[in-house]
């Protein structure tokens, strides 16, 4: 043996709170690993492209009960199956005119926020995108950013239910170009053999 792959170590910041700097998480890894002689080798995609994508969902309906508020999306464990399949934390805010939260966190200054189970409409218990998350009020026709999905969204999504892949659209800071269309019922049934 002589290289050792230490996988996706150096992780992205799904919540806000700070990571290491690449030099000071090298210097903690060679020191761990430095009398080993081996080569070392690491993945660093997710947290390159982790908190470059979001996932954009309408609010297809609020619901109450005594004991909670469910928010229904028309995104679903579908686009983003990483909440559902191992609780993974992604950062949910609306899409609106005022200035949006700085970190990855609700701002700790608002007296409006209720918790929130975010939901697809899929009819699977565990198709959640978030439980318990502090959120303003909402209304049918209302846009959600779902954060942090670059890095898993689009390579985990499924056609799950007959349910077609979303559309994927590159933006830069002068231009937003379609890189990716939104799949069709045709698209779903293209490999199927009719004889």
């Amino acid at each position: 043996i002589d290289t050792l792959d230490i996988g996706g170590g150096y992780a992205a910041s799904y919540t806000g709170d700070p990571t290491p700097e690449p030099t000071a998480y090298a210097a903690r890894v060679n020191d761990l690993l430095r009398k080993s002689g081996l080569r070392i080798v690491l993945e660093p995609g997710r947290a390159i492209a982790a908190n470059s994508g979001v996932l954009l969902t309408r609010v297809i309906r609020v619901k109450h009960t005594p004991t909670r508020r469910f928010v229904i999306v028309d995104a679903a464990m579908t686009e983003l199956i990483r909440p559902a399949l191992y609780g993974a934390y992604h950062f949910i805010w609306p899409v609106r005119d005022e200035r949006p939260p700085t970190t990855l966190a609700p701002p700790p200054d608002r007296d409006d926020l209720t918790p929130t189970d975010v939901v697809g409409p899929v009819c699977e218990t565990g198709d959640f995108l978030a439980r318990d998350r502090m959120l303003p009020e909402v209304a049918a026709g209302d846009i959600l950013a779902v954060f942090s999905a670059g890095a898993y969204g689009m390579s985990m999504s499924s056609q799950y239910n007959t349910r077609p892949r979303p559309a994927e659209v590159m933006v830069t800071a002068a231009d937003a170009q379609l890189i990716r269309r939104r799949e069709t019922f045709e698209d779903l049934i293209a490999a199927e053999e009719t004889e």
